[in-house]
């Protein structure tokens, strides 16, 4: 089963500026970054790892992957 991946709209932000930072400087390293992002990402999404479990506001539960 695939779950859906949900940024937070700071975490996507800063992700974006992250991008773009490393592909002004270097784009083969900001595409290696993206495509490494997205593997990981759809590892996420099959369940194939795991977040904290939480419960969200709405009553719905979710897991939680933080990243610094």
């Amino acid at each position: 089963m695939t779950l859906p991946v949900v940024f937070s709209e700071r975490a996507a932000d800063d992700l974006a500026a992250v991008y773009g930072y490393l592909f002004e400087r270097n784009p083969k390293v900001a595409l290696a970054l993206r495509f490494e992002v997205e593997r990981v990402l759809m590892l996420l999404a099959e369940g194939v790892m795991e977040g904290a479990a939480v419960h969200l506001t709405t009553g719905e539960s979710a897991r939680r992957w933080v990243v610094a």
